[in-house]
Order: C-alpha cells, then structure tokens, then sequence
C-alpha cells in the first residue's frame, strides 16, 4: 500500500505540473486520467534507462560520446526557435532567418525584429528595459534597454550596428559602435 500511496503522490505531483495537453502523453489508454498503470509503466521505463543507459537517437543528461557534428545535435529540424531555459525561464533563443540564424541571450522580453538576420543580443535586459535589433547583423553585448539598428525604415539600413553594452545606448548607423 505504501508504494501505492507514492505512486499516487508522484501522478498527483505530475499532473500540476504539467499542462493537461502535455500530461496527456503519460495517458496512454485515452480515458483523460493518469492511472496507476500508466506511472507504473513511466517508472519502468525510467529505471531501465537508468540501469542500461540512453540508447537510440536520446541525449542523456550526462553526457554523449561518440557523436558526429552535424549528424548528432540539439536543436531543431524545421524552422521552428529553439529556446534554452532555466529556472522556468527562457535563458537563450535560437531563430531560424532565411540566412543566418539570430542568437538571442539573457530577458525573455530581448527581442530581434522580424525579417532580421545574423542578430545578436548576448544578455541583459528585463521586463521593462529590454534589449533590441532592429537590422540585419546588429549586436548588443548587453546591459538594458539598448538597441543596435534604425528603428524605422527598412532591416538593412542600420546594418551592423553594435552597441557593447551599458544602459539606454544607440548603435543607430551603418556599422555603428
């Protein structure tokens, strides 16, 4: 009974987690309710995993050996961001352009506008004073409320403005610092 009661714990604790579209992958028989066979089963799996190790195409949270680049990496596979978190809290953006990728670190409020390319924000920023790139291949090192790029008119305008950092700077030229 005891191990029951856990169990029950444990599927009560997953399901406030959790969303219910997201919960709905631990409901493996349809019926909308995470059943005691259901966790059964995600335990098993999870302590063969932990006995025998990530096989196939997983990437284990200590590390992979034997990886190819370019064939073996995180990310995505389709034009779709891919954001790194901590804490609950998008820590790192990454988002496909029709050239190269924008790189976008620190406040999930930092923002690169869209149609840009080649962008960089390295950090900094928060709820209030975010960082910004306004044109094609603009950079801000960090701080807050800085912006790297013309605001107006056309992504290409401004392009490779950098702001270093600091508070409420303006990269606002062509290959401006």
């Amino acid at each position: 009974m005891k191990s029951n009661s856990l169990l029950w714990t444990f599927a009560l604790s997953f399901s406030l987690l959790f969303s219910s579209a997201q919960s709905e992958v631990l409901d493996a028989d349809g019926d909308g309710i995470v059943g005691p066979h259901e966790v059964l089963e995600l335990v098993r799996l999870w302590k063969q995993e932990a006995t025998t190790g990530v096989t196939g195409n997983s990437w284990s949270l200590t590390g992979n050996s034997g990886t190819t680049p370019g064939t073996n990496f995180l990310g995505t596979a389709d034009s779709v961001a891919f954001e790194i978190a901590v804490n609950g809290t998008r820590a790192l953006r990454v988002e496909p352009t029709s050239g190269t990728p924008n790189l976008i670190g620190g406040s999930g409020n930092n923002r690169v506008e869209d149609g840009v390319i080649g962008a960089v924000i390295g950090g900094g920023g928060n709820f209030s004073n975010p960082n910004r790139v306004h044109d094609d291949f603009g950079t801000v090192g960090g701080g807050i409320l800085n912006s790297a790029g013309s605001p107006v008119g056309l992504s290409t305008d401004a392009r490779f403005a950098t702001v270093g950092g600091g508070a409420g700077n303006l990269g606002s030229a062509k290959y401006s610092t």
